[in-house]
């Protein structure tokens, strides 16, 4: 009797963890916000912040929506409100070859890695004709992204914008589910001492 009931706990807590693992696909790319937005809080899987204000411009096609800080040249923080995975984004009108910014990853709220971010060049002092795809796929339960230390030459480079952030959300457990798990356990602890 205690075997089958220990089963069963083992397959609902399988099940309850197995819920954990599931995650959706999200694209933000500001095009639902009318340009001139301080994006904030706007999108349930993250919250935008910085130095100053995250602004929605409008270029129009082919670069549509993107945000850049007050001056594009302030950093912008994205906080996730649950771990993600298989990050990637665009950096918007890079105008020179070189360093141009920093991305911060925090991975389960650690800092866990610093990567520069080189403009290729080809676009010529203060054209803004380059757009770089960023993949930040290799890092895993992301819980924070800084863009920091953005060039502010306004010959060279004078900001960057940031668009199509692309991520898998983890699905929540709901607290009713973790009460239950909680609950299940409690109860085999009880049966073992009865047996």
């Amino acid at each position: 009797m205690i075997k089958s009931r220990l089963l069963g706990a083992v397959c609902a807590l399988v099940f309850v963890f197995g819920f954990s693992t599931s995650a959706y696909a999200v694209l933000i790319d500001f095009e639902s916000l009318a340009a001139g937005t301080t994006v904030t809080n706007q999108f349930p899987e993250v919250t935008f912040s910085g130095s100053s204000d995250n602004v929605v411009f409008d270029v129009g096609l082919p670069l549509g929506k993107f945000i850049c800080t007050t001056g594009c040249k302030d950093n912008t923080i994205l906080d996730f409100t649950n771990p993600v995975d298989n990050l990637t984004f665009w950096v918007i009108q890079l105008n020179t070859a070189g360093k141009i910014a920093e991305f911060n990853i925090f991975e389960n709220s650690v800092l866990t890695a610093t990567i520069d971010l080189i403009g290729p060049g080809t676009g010529g002092g203060g054209s803004g004709t380059d757009d770089e795809f960023i993949d930040l796929s290799a890092f895993s339960n992301v819980t924070r992204l800084e863009v920091v230390n953005i060039a502010g030459d306004p010959v060279l480079e004078n900001g960057i914008g940031l668009d199509q952030f692309s991520f898998d959300a983890a699905v929540p457990i709901p607290a009713a589910v973790w009460l239950f798990a909680s609950g299940l356990i409690g109860l085999i602890g009880i049966a073992r001492r009865k047996a």
